[in-house]
């Protein structure tokens, strides 16, 4: 449909720009943010449930994102040139 908005190019785009914007700690706790609450994050990187927070909230505003499970997204998002996303099909590859 002409006029759609946004473009999905740009929204993926805007999400790999959102996800390099990251430190690394804030993306490894992003990944772990998927899977665990902040106190069992802290326990396993031997750092506070609050830190764990911070660290996430500083993620969650720099990806322009609302909740831990779409800054998630963003962060195991596919990178490169034709990223795919969870529900998206693609073209088959037959089994001979």
């Amino acid at each position: 449909m002409p006029g759609a908005w946004p473009p999905h190019a740009a929204v993926a785009a805007q999400d790999t720009m959102a996800a390099d914007a990251l430190t690394g700690r804030e993306r490894e706790i992003a990944m772990l943010a998927g899977r665990f609450t902040n106190v069992q994050i802290g326990e396993l990187l031997s750092i506070s449930g609050r830190t764990v927070e911070n660290h996430l909230a500083r993620a969650m505003r720099k990806s322009g994102v609302r909740s831990r499970t779409d800054l998630y997204d963003v962060v195991s998002a596919p990178q490169g040139p034709n990223p795919r996303r969870p529900g998206q099909s693609g073209p088959s590859r037959a089994r001979g």
